[in-house]
């Protein structure tokens, strides 16, 4: 993580400690945290809050947090469970990501990624094919497009074709091993590109095709074999949040109780 990439957390957690939440965890995100960035690319910032122990105890619903200056999002912790636990491949990778990309991560941040595990279930086979499916559709329809290799519209189409692999690459980690690592910057890219063409509908690589089918094939095989459970263990999910919640609100407590 270099000096502008934590300037821009700092910038974003100065935001967010003018709010009544406590940030417990913030990671990369996108294509800095796949390793697939370019020059031009932002620097997606994510993470995890606590609302304050007065919102719980009065049951205020606390939504998610975006901040307008760069791409910032953090959510608070009952939304990040229940998403996570879906398998919403774009929350649930926050656990995922190297550890020097993590911006911080406070004792229950630690927790929450010492037992990252408890998410992971076959749903994510459905979950993760259903957002890889979402951008082949989107892409079929980019591929109908004539346009100039380089350009927005290409660079879009591109980095539909090339989710659609790291998704299914991310998926068959999980099912095979029970885990995975959102850092994947191997590819294979997706287009071929006519000589002296300006302007072209783009031709999808056939080793990028090779790819899809090979990738799909060991998912239905290690689908067949995973030891993952059919879905998370809940209960244990809502034990683990409510143990988090009981110390914010009892630390809470404490500190009214000493003034």
């Amino acid at each position: 993580m270099d000096f502008k990439e934590q300037a821009e957390f700092e910038r974003a957690k100065a935001v967010l400690d003018g709010l009544d939440v406590h940030l417990i965890y913030s990671c990369l995100a996108g294509s800095k945290a796949y390793g697939r960035s370019s020059t031009n690319s932002d620097t997606d910032i994510r993470g995890i809050f606590l609302p304050a122990a007065a919102d719980v105890l009065l049951q205020k619903e606390i939504g998610t947090i975006r901040l307008k200056d760069g791409d910032v999002e953090f959510h608070p912790i009952a939304k990040f469970f229940k998403l996570a636990a879906n398998g919403n491949p774009n929350v649930l990778e926050w656990l995922f990501v190297r550890e020097d990309h993590i911006f911080m991560m406070d004792c229950y941040g630690q927790k929450i990624r010492e037992n990252r595990s408890l998410f992971l279930s076959q749903k994510l086979f459905s979950s993760f094919f259903g957002y890889a499916k979402g951008s082949w559709k989107t892409l079929s329809k980019l591929l109908e497009t004539p346009m100039k290799p380089g350009s927005d519209a290409w660079n879009k189409a591109r980095k539909h074709a090339m989710h659609i692999e790291r998704l299914l690459t991310q998926l068959v980690q999980i099912l095979e091993t029970g885990s995975f690592c959102a850092w994947n910057p191997d590819y294979t890219e997706p287009f071929v590109t006519l000589q002296n063409s300006e302007i072209q509908k783009p031709i999808l690589n056939p080793d990028y095709l090779c790819s899809l089918h090979s990738l799909q094939k060991r998912i239905e095989q290690a689908k067949a074999s995973t030891i993952l459970p059919e879905q998370p263990d809940y209960k244990a999910l809502d034990r683990f949040r409510l143990e988090i919640m009981q110390d914010l609100v009892r630390a809470a407590l404490n500190r009214d109780s000493r003034n």
